[in-house]
């Protein structure tokens, strides 16, 4: 009978680049969910605000009723961003909140930094994951409500005097997008359970608010400072050019979101690592 060797041989196939290695793990954890019939329902209930953000938009422009707030400016898409909070926000704890805790769970985390992965692209395709999810409920929403008015301009002066407005709406988006995956993958790697890592996710958020409403009797605009939320619309408010809020000066705000990041990315490569190490 013949003899194979199965000794070492070289890899014949195309070779990932190195830059990309973080791909397959985000399109893994997206796919994941988008497989399920209730992340699916989850969608859909989502879009439910850009549905009638559409109609108002209509009733605006083609029924011509100037008290419908459909106007689609800069105001428009600032309101309705502060309005879906609760809509990504559970986005997030839907897909991010179990994407490190199962990891660590089943020692799966071991065996992905055991390849040629780094931590940095295990955790940019872990972020990617969530990033992309809550980028459905609003980058997505808000460009088609932004070309669905678009569209219905018969005189062609819409899109000279928002000219900038998609840009802005892209870069609201980008916010979001990136503070709300970063504080998932963070409170995610703090445990080993999916279900507890997303109640931390949203009591870190009512528990920050909750505690700027108190210190707000003290100091209404200081206390701002204090929830990722706040600070978050107050950048959202530069971005988008409208007043803010609170007499904090939109800045100040994206230091200290930046400061509270940088601590979230700081807490997940010292968790996430090679080994564990067990006390």
């Amino acid at each position: 009978m013949p003899i194979y060797d199965l000794s070492y041989r070289h890899w014949d196939g195309q070779r990932t680049p190195a830059a990309m290695r973080w791909l397959p793990i985000a399109s893994t954890g997206l796919m994941e969910h988008l497989k399920k019939r209730l992340f699916l329902f989850w969608l859909f209930l989502c879009w439910i605000p850009a549905l009638i953000g559409g109609v108002l938009i209509y009733l605006h422009t083609v029924v011509n009723i100037p008290e419908a707030p459909g106007a689609a400016d800069a105001s428009f898409f600032h309101t309705g961003y502060g309005l879906i909070k609760v809509f990504y926000l559970l986005t997030a704890v839907f897909v991010g909140a179990g994407l490190i805790a199962n990891d660590r769970r089943t020692n799966a985390l071991q065996i992905y930094l055991s390849k040629p992965i780094r931590t940095v692209d295990y955790l940019l395709g872990k972020g990617a994951a969530v990033a992309a999810a809550v980028g459905l409920v609003t980058l997505v929403p808000g460009l088609t409500l932004f070309l669905f008015r678009w569209g219905l301009d018969k005189e062609g002066g819409y899109l000279a005097s928002h000219l900038m407005l998609p840009f802005s709406i892209v870069m609201a988006s980008l916010l979001i997008m990136i503070t709300i995956s970063i504080l998932a993958l963070t409170v995610s790697c703090l445990t080993k359970s999916g279900r507890v890592a997303g109640l931390m996710l949203v009591m870190l958020f009512l528990f920050s608010n909750g505690f700027r409403v108190v210190l707000g009797f003290f100091h209404r605009d200081l206390s701002s400072l204090i929830s990722p939320m706040s600070n978050m619309q107050q950048v959202l408010a530069l971005i988008f050019g409208i007043p803010t809020s609170y007499r904090i000066h939109p800045a100040v705000s994206l230091i200290v979101l930046a400061a509270m990041l940088g601590v979230c990315v700081l807490i997940l490569f010292r968790r996430v690592r090679p080994v564990e190490v067990v006390q």
